[in-house]
């Protein structure tokens, strides 16, 4: 919260007796970058290893292990798309995917992309900011990231 000034997120939520609230949460960014942002700087400050269904592995690993299952970078930027997934699947590629842009083009550019995604914004719309920031369409990005896994393209 201290990168930029939040934002408000309403959503509708069951509950257990099967009624409909509604929730405001401050967000600063997607879910997928806010969850990949905390546990790729967990990894690398900490190197802690990510623990899903009762296995522990570093992010990386996980994602090497389970490459051919890694969504598109579009398909889970927003909170539908990151929902819809698997735990041990998109976690650790959020956590990766973020570890990789951090350390290779540096935490202020990092900032500047994260800032500027919402969930209030289309896939569409935060994926053209992710474009932008990089100068990189999602491909490139995401074969980038394979090699910074050391992973066949």
């Amino acid at each position: 919260h201290k990168w930029t000034k939040p934002y408000f997120l309403t959503e509708e939520l069951d509950t257990w007796d099967n009624k409909k609230v509604n929730r405001t949460t401050e967000m600063v960014s997607t879910s997928f970058m806010q969850e990949g942002l905390a546990i790729a700087v967990d990894d690398i400050v900490f190197n802690r290893k990510l623990a899903e269904e009762g296995e522990a592995k570093l992010i990386d690993d996980w994602c090497r292990e389970q490459i051919d299952q890694m969504p598109h970078l579009s398909d889970c930027i927003n909170a539908d798309g990151f929902d819809s997934f698997e735990n041990k699947i998109v976690v650790p590629f959020t956590a990766s995917f973020s570890k990789f842009l951090l350390q290779q083009f540096g935490v202020k550019k990092y900032k500047a992309m994260y800032t500027k995604l919402k969930e209030t914004f289309s896939s569409q719309e935060n994926m053209q900011i992710v474009e932008g920031v990089y100068q990189s369409k999602e491909e490139e990005l995401l074969k980038n990231w394979r090699g910074f896994l050391r992973l066949p393209q």
